[in-house]
Order: C-alpha cells, then sequence, then structure tokens
C-alpha cells in the first residue's frame, strides 16, 4: 500500500481496496467534483457505485467571476487579489461518484510525522525495502 497520501493508490485486489478505505473511515477529506465545488467533511462510507457519504459536511464555491472582479477592484491593496470561498453546512452529503475529479485526506503535520517515524529524519521511505540506491 503506499505510504503517501498524496500519491495515486491504486488497489491490487479487493481486499487491498477494503483496507485503504477502513483507514480513511472517520478522518476528514476534501472532495472536489466536476462543476468546480469542493465538499470537506468526515468519511462515513462508499458504496458499489463510488458515491461517498460524508458527516459534518461543508460546501465551498469559488465566486462568480462578477464577484470575483468585484473583490479585486474594491480591493485596497495594490497588486493583490484576495478572494473567499463561499461555504455552507450541510450536515451529511452523498456526493455522487461519477462526479468526483479529486480526494485529499486532510492530515495535520503530527499525523505525517507519526506515519513516517521509524524511517530517520530526512530519509526517503523507499530506504527501508532498499528501494533506493
Amino acid at each position: 500500500m503506499s505510504e503517501d497520501p498524496n500519491t495515486t493508490f491504486l488497489p491490487e485486489d479487493r481486499d487491498d481496496a477494503t483496507d485503504w478505505l477502513n483507514s480513511l473511515l472517520n478522518k476528514n477529506l476534501r472532495v472536489s467534483v466536476t462543476d468546480g465545488r469542493m465538499f470537506w467533511g468526515q468519511f462515513k462510507c462508499v458504496d458499489a457505485e463510488s458515491n461517498i457519504i460524508l458527516h459534518s459536511a461543508y460546501e465551498y464555491r469559488f465566486p462568480t467571476s462578477s464577484q470575483a472582479y468585484e473583490s479585486a477592484t474594491s480591493s485596497s491593496s495594490a497588486g493583490k487579489v484576495k478572494v473567499d470561498l463561499t461555504s455552507r453546512h450541510l450536515g451529511l452529503v452523498v456526493i455522487p461518484g461519477q462526479y468526483i475529479t479529486k480526494i485529499e485526506l486532510e492530515e495535520f503535520a503530527s499525523q505525517v510525522r507519526a506515519r513516517n517515524r521509524g524511517f530517520g529524519q530526512g530519509f526517503h521511505p523507499g530506504w527501508r525495502d532498499g528501494g533506493i540506491s
């Protein structure tokens, strides 16, 4: 299984896929969909059609081009544009698998350090099995 959560994971068999999904249960995911929205919430389950269910979810939308333009022209800082995402609380949400473009696991630096513990500071994880020469 993949050590780095930012790499694409392609399970070799059904058991690997099940183990990977079980490892994500109750963790916060960011799920992007084809229309540009992003959902953030606690992963609860997935079904046979790859629909994802998130609990305590928020939906984030990028502002329309006219809202972004208004924000940019009213900005007091020359050369800097700050655009805020519009968000709303949804609670429990089902995200259709056919529209999902990206899934990201939210981790804190302490979680990444704990996962990499034992590899030694500054060493690539591949060193443990002699994968790097």
